[in-house]
């Protein structure tokens, strides 16, 4: 359970990292 809650914080964190830098790059481009 505990492998489980780290691997979906880590993806979170993930999507959020590559989420605010293709909002930088759409802010960029625009």
């Amino acid at each position: 359970h505990f492998l489980f809650f780290l691997y979906a914080f880590h993806a979170a964190i993930s999507i959020r990292y590559w989420f605010a830098i293709a909002i930088d790059l759409i802010g960029l481009f625009r």
